[in-house]
């Protein structure tokens, strides 16, 4: 970072630079606390004997619109989407896929950005597919945290579903609940064959499938 002085370079020292609240950026004085003023978009006492030249673009960085929407870069005084890398730095990207600039937008566009995300490992919603991430293919469902758990396992209008005793079957609820019939849209224990080999059975005794339960002998 270079340090311009009155006549000399000197190396950045906080001297009683204030702040303004929420954030050590600004635009305008009005922005700044009393006694202060905007100088190279931090709010500082007048005359301090050094002015930082920043990254014009550390307003927007440091905004909760580059976090929350992508909006890190600056243009004719407003915070906008200026690339993919904008976007690849906010929360939606990591979470949704909403990682490739649209106009002043983020949104899943490249095969990658939703394979990255969160939705993709957690709901199955691996696939891009007309600016959404959805789950389009059996495989994109096999993978997530819903199929392992709970058995939507079979991709069912752009989300991973419950659709086949086959489904509750590779499930945890199966596993360790004996809810391994598929019925009504949900994984239920159907028979005692299904609750005999599940661990509540095994631990706990609880081996007669009832209301699609497995409860006590």
């Amino acid at each position: 970072m270079r340090i311009f002085t009155t006549g000399i370079v000197l190396a950045l020292i906080a001297l009683g630079g204030c702040q303004k609240e929420g954030g050590d950026s600004c635009f305008r004085n009005d922005e700044c606390p009393s006694g202060t003023e905007c100088l190279a978009q931090i709010c500082r006492v007048p005359g301090e004997e050094s002015v930082a030249i920043l990254d014009p673009n550390a307003p927007c960085l440091a905004s909760k619109g580059c976090k929350l929407k992508g909006r890190c870069t600056i243009q004719d005084g407003v915070c906008v989407v200026g690339s993919d890398d904008d976007c690849w730095q906010s929360q939606p990207c990591g979470r949704l896929g909403k990682c490739t600039k649209r106009d002043n937008t983020c949104v899943p566009i490249k095969p990658k950005d939703c394979k990255q995300s969160t939705t993709c490992t957690k709901s199955g919603r691996c696939t891009t597919t007309e600016g959404q991430c959805e789950a389009k293919t059996r495989d994109d469902c096999l993978g997530c945290d819903r199929c392992k758990k709970y058995g939507k396992c079979s991709p069912t209008n752009g989300l991973c579903a419950i659709a086949t005793s086959a489904d509750c079957s590779l499930s945890t609820v199966c596993k360790e609940d004996g809810r391994c019939h598929f019925e009504k849209g949900q994984c239920m224990a159907k028979t005692d064959e299904d609750c005999r080999p599940s661990k509540r059975c095994q631990s706990t005794g609880r081996c007669r499938a009832v209301g699609g339960n497995c409860v006590l002998q």
